[in-house]
């Protein structure tokens, strides 16, 4: 396309989500005159809604439904931008913020010249793309000089690289067909932000697309970056609630009192992420990410018995809860084998645990490794295809609307963290070790965790996030372990449970199918071989006990 200059204004709509689908060139303030071209964008903030709560999501559903028919030129970010970067572009950015330095120049186009100098930023053959995406970063960059203290130049630093991968991952696909007068890009970003990410949706409106930030909760982050509205516009409702979700489905009407609205406008100032104050069930809908505690030996008996709220790294991010487990092994007993049996027991006491002696671990096994299971995986080889996206990934839609799926009894939060979990497992993406998942492996995991025992869908469906975690103990007498096993294992707890391996005899069992570091091993002074499993002791209460309580 041949290069004129091209620039960005931005525009104030009275209904934004019709004025949103107005081709460029119908919009007011459009110029074009052959050499030089205007593009009026939108950028707005929409905070709180006007309405009840179903209504607002279903309007939310409706919106991004039809945003979706433009294809490629439409980007919806629910839960962060995806970050990833090279170690040639790091290295480059690396020596060119030297550079910077050195020579102490703070402004927005002297910073972007020496990214372009060490080829930092990425070269389009649309000029007029390059020459927008370049402007956009030095606009942020000088935004960012002007309301911040000189001093702190590592922010900018570590701001600028993030939004530099950012351009590098999303700006080439989402505007390689705009023509700059017909349809221009739409982005929807729903939820919670970071400030790199607010500056990289600055850089996105000065690019040329429209822009839509909905939180019906909080403007925190654009507040104290763009409070005077120098890039977008606020709109703001009176009525403020938690955040859910994006809904991926309309949801039911319902008519509503005014002291039931009354009490959902109190819940979202009351039980936030941030308050640690939760009502049951709160995050019903949430991803659950699991992080594994790596602790001493003493302390799992005591932060086995904590919610997951008060135990180290709990977290909650946009909409993802991150619960901090074990998955541990304890290898070998001690000397004094009471004092061995006393401490299993304290796991197995605890409420919501299953304890496992008998192999294999997952009563189907048998059948997976069967010879009878071969033709069945291959047979299952072309319904499992049709669950791929374009990355060879399976789509957690996809997945939960095929035969595979059984599980339309389970919460409906429950349902999509266990499908997602799925499609990680069987992409590689876990702890497992990955030389160990070819093509047939990829079938038995699909059928292992679609076919999960009651026992242990019972265990995840109790499981209010925050609170209690449920457990799962394994008690070994050395038998050896299957790499599905301890898929299985790795795949609960992924879904947030804590796993348990006692094993007295401290052979290898899990070790040769995981990644290093992944689980926390503790092995104790003695070993046992061909130790039976000893039931808890429990104390029958007699007539004294009765009067001495």
């Amino acid at each position: 396309m041949k290069k004129f200059p091209v620039e960005t204004i931005n525009s104030v709509s009275n209904q934004i989500f019709k004025d949103i689908f107005e081709p460029i060139k119908n919009r007011k303030n459009f110029y074009s005159d052959g050499y030089s071209i205007k593009i009026p964008i939108y950028f707005y903030r929409i905070i709180g809604t006007d309405e009840q709560i179903e209504e607002h999501y279903n309007r939310l559903f409706d919106l991004d439904k039809k945003l979706n028919k433009f294809d490629n030129q439409y980007l919806k970010i629910t839960e962060g931008f995806h970050f990833e970067y090279s170690k040639y572009v790091q290295k480059n950015f690396e020596e060119a913020w030297d550079k910077i330095i050195f020579h102490n120049r703070k402004k927005g186009d002297f910073i972007v010249s020496i990214l372009e100098m060490y080829d930092v930023l990425q070269k389009y053959s649309d000029e007029n793309l390059y020459k927008l995406a370049v402007n956009g970063l030095e606009s942020i960059i000088n935004h960012w000089l002007y309301r911040n203290d000189l001093k702190e130049l590592k922010d900018l630093k570590d701001m600028l690289f993030k939004i530099i991968c950012y351009i590098r991952i999303y700006v080439y696909d989402l505007f390689r067909k705009f023509n700059y007068k017909e349809v221009n890009p739409k982005v929807l970003y729903y939820g919670d932000l970071y400030t790199e990410e607010a500056y990289f949706l600055m850089v996105l409106s000065r690019i040329g697309a429209d822009i839509l930030y909905v939180n019906s909760l909080s403007d925190e982050c654009f507040s104290k970056i763009d409070g005077e509205n120098k890039y977008s516009q606020k709109l703001e409702y009176s009525i403020k609630s938690a955040l859910k979700p994006f809904p991926k489905h309309k949801m039911s009407k319902k008519d509503y009192t005014v002291a039931f609205q009354a009490s959902k406008e109190i819940e979202g100032v009351l039980y936030t992420k941030e308050s640690g104050i939760y009502k049951p069930w709160q995050f019903l809908e949430y991803t659950v990410r699991s992080t594994i505690l790596n602790t001493t030996y003493d302390e799992i008996y005591i932060l086995s018995k904590e919610p997951s709220k008060l135990r180290p790294s709990f977290k909650i991010d946009r909409f993802n809860i991150f619960i901090p487990t074990f998955f541990a092994k304890i290898a070998g007993t001690h000397k004094d084998l009471s004092k061995y049996w006393d401490e299993l027991n304290v796991l197995v006491k605890q409420d919501h645990t299953i304890l496992i002696r008998d192999f294999p671990i997952i009563n189907h096994l048998s059948e997976v490794n069967s010879k009878t299971v071969v033709p069945f995986i291959y047979g299952i080889q072309s319904a499992y295809s049709n669950l791929l996206d374009h990355t060879l990934r399976i789509e957690p839609e996809k997945l939960m609307q095929s035969e595979f799926w059984k599980y339309d009894h389970l919460r409906n939060g429950l349902q999509s963290s266990i499908a997602n979990k799925i499609a990680d497992f069987c992409f590689g993406k876990s702890s497992l070790k990955k030389e160990k998942i070819d093509n047939t492996m990829r079938m038995k995991l699909l059928l292992i965790f679609t076919n999960i025992e009651d026992k242990f869908l019972q265990l995840l469906q109790v499981f209010d996030y925050p609170n209690q975690v449920p457990k799962v103990i394994i008690y070994s007498k050395g038998q050896s372990m299957s790499f599905e096993e301890v898929a299985f294992l790795v795949f609960l707890n992924a879904l947030g449970l804590d796993i348990f391996i006692f094993n007295p005899t401290g052979y290898n069992d899990i070790e040769p199918y995981l990644e290093a570091g992944f689980c926390s091993k503790h092995i104790l002074s003695d070993m046992q071989f061909e130790l039976k499993y000893k039931e808890p002791f429990i104390k029958k209460q007699g007539l004294w006990g009765l009067f001495f309580k």
